[in-house]
């Protein structure tokens, strides 16, 4: 199978390192300035196992590349429009997109009777480009749970895990999706398909954008935050809101908050992905891990107060470092 990773920052770099080894055609593609420095000093992964360099073939340009089998998209959300457009002759009819972005994927409607193609959500796809460009009929619905981080361009470090969620926004477990679930399993990774990939969404979304928006102000790991009873307590006033607003969307979750916030008790003393971009500099994922909830919570009527707070304020803070620019 022809399978291109746009993308080769911490997550897309290390499925490549995976893909490398299977029989595969592989192909990345990244900006020039990474291509560049990829093609001097390759790419370094760390990982407990050690640092290991590996050559990648990348492009800066995807003209360059045939059609796709499978196009994997491994950019942040607020650079997945400008993605979509550049990665035009990747894309055939049979292409089967994969994106990895945190929070409200593009395609949430896809597949669905509550499907209104004439109102995409503004904190994701405000003008539809991405929709247009990467076609609802390609996409295939992923939620990626290792724990990775970009150490510098070229360098990444794997700390924790292997798994991967698979489904098709319709609900059904197709032919192409049995065979995204295959190559994820040819390339040693955990990968299992989900009739209903949306349910697996919410409930990533409860605890991502909990455990963000109450790190960003109190600038605490994880094991800080589950121990402080005060900021427990906020964490599950998010929750509960989230699940309210899934129930709204016709989800109905299968773990409650206070189950899904002890179990994360195992994740022990990490940073959340947007505390470390905020003091990396990098722009914060607000729109799709907050934003978007709260406009599909004023979609449904459903009020997030809680949400809304944690949200002002880590915009605010996003906003003072530099690290958020909502869509205009």
């Amino acid at each position: 199978m022809k399978i291109c990773i746009y993308g080769v920052g911490a997550i897309g770099g290390w499925i490549a390192t995976r893909l490398l080894a299977t029989n595969h055609q592989l192909s990345c593609v990244d900006t020039p300035e990474v291509c560049a420095l990829i093609w001097r000093d390759g790419l370094r992964l760390r990982s407990a196992e050690g640092s290991v360099r590996y050559e990648l073939p990348i492009t800066d340009q995807p003209a360059e590349l045939a059609k796709q089998d499978m196009v994997i998209i491994a950019v942040r959300s607020m650079h997945l429009a400008e993605a979509a457009e550049a990665m035009q002759p990747l894309l055939g009819p049979e292409t089967m997109v994969i994106t990895l972005c945190n929070g409200i994927p593009w395609w949430y409607f896809a597949g669905t009777e509550s499907n209104d193609k004439s109102a995409p959500l503004q904190a994701i796809d405000p003008d539809g480009r991405i929709s247009e460009c990467l076609g609802v009929q390609r996409a295939i619905g992923c939620i990626a749970y290792p724990s990775l981080q970009r150490l510098a361009p070229g360098v990444i470090e794997h700390q924790f895990g292997t798994r991967f969620t698979l489904g098709e926004p319709g609900g059904k477990i197709s032919k192409r999706l049995k065979s995204v679930v295959q190559v994820f399993v040819d390339a040693g990774l955990n990968a299992a398909a989900e009739k209903d990939i949306r349910e697996k969404l919410w409930l990533r979304l409860m605890a991502s954008t909990s455990y963000s928006l109450i790190s960003v102000p109190v600038q605490r790991q994880l094991n800080a935050l589950f121990e402080n009873y005060n900021h427990r307590k906020q964490i599950v006033a998010i929750m509960n809101e989230i699940v309210a607003v899934a129930k709204a969307m016709g989800v109905s979750l299968s773990m409650r908050p206070k189950e899904l916030l002890d179990m994360s008790v195992l994740l022990g003393g990490q940073k959340t992905l947007m505390q470390q971009d905020i003091a990396a500099g990098r722009p914060a994922e607000l729109q799709a891990l907050a934003v978007a909830i709260q406009e599909l919570g004023q979609r449904c009527q459903i009020a997030t107060p809680a949400l809304d707070k944690a949200t002002a304020v880590a915009i605010e803070q996003a906003t003072l470092a530099g690290c958020y620019t909502p869509h205009q």
